[in-house]
């Protein structure tokens, strides 16, 4: 008896060590995928990366702030400040990380990085870009 009790008890260690495995790596594979995933709605993952600045990148939408204020692409943004790099910081403002950039066409900016932490609104965000501007 003490055999079939051995038995189960190796097979039970053994179904167990498999589940937990398996789940470790379910979480794993998951957590890949929803990296991966914010990394390209981000642009971070694009190798459609524009090598010249032309008018027409800069697109105007009055719904979004203002008819005014020029939106630029992402990517634009990310070669321009070196993909938001520690020596182009100039500093932290209230919505996040400010950095210094210059366009391929030359023009210098200063691009505010939303932070993931900000306790400030969207509405509070555009509010201050259009005075900024």
């Amino acid at each position: 008896k003490q055999e079939g009790s051995s038995n189960k008890k190796t097979l039970t260690i053994s179904l167990v060590t498999v589940l937990i495995i398996v789940v470790l790596l379910t979480c794993g594979v998951y957590y890949s995928w929803r990296r991966n995933n914010r990394l390209n709605q981000g642009g971070l993952m694009s190798r459609n990366i524009p090598t010249t600045f032309r008018r027409d990148h800069v697109q105007r939408d009055d719904s979004s702030l203002n008819g005014d204020l020029p939106i630029i692409p992402l990517i634009v943004i990310q070669q321009s400040t070196n993909y938001f790099s520690l020596s182009s910081k100039l500093g932290e403002g209230g919505f996040g990380s400010v950095y210094k950039g210059t366009l391929p066409d030359g023009t210098e900016i200063a691009a505010k990085r939303l932070s993931e932490t900000s306790g400030q609104g969207l509405e509070e965000f555009k509010n201050e870009v259009i005075f900024i501007a």
